[in-house]
């Protein structure tokens, strides 16, 4: 079981829009971070800070081929359960509209 802070840190983690939508894309696949960069309308510096926030917490497993990053999410993650639920409530478009 965890703590009230622990859960409050996943949810300001996912309080932003690009992250819980970088989540989305990848709740059911594995995704190449140039996806990701090709997706969204900010630069590979500023999807590399959101995938690192996101790694740092548990959240994203990495694996590297070549020289390519892909990301996934971490079934083994703590509050993995909670992070399923919250992709539920997402668009099913992947477009989060703010």
């Amino acid at each position: 079981m965890g703590s009230y802070i622990d859960i409050e840190e996943v949810c300001k983690l996912l309080a932003d829009s690009t992250r819980l939508e970088i989540i989305n894309m990848l709740s059911d696949k594995e995704v190449c971070i140039c996806n990701l960069v090709d997706r969204f309308n900010i630069s590979q510096p500023a999807i590399s800070k959101h995938i690192k926030k996101l790694k740092d917490a548990g959240m994203l497993l990495e694996r590297k081929q070549a020289q390519w990053n892909y990301y996934m999410l971490n079934k083994d993650y703590k509050y993995f359960d909670l992070v399923q639920y919250i992709i539920k409530m997402c668009p099913k478009d992947g477009l989060i509209q703010v």
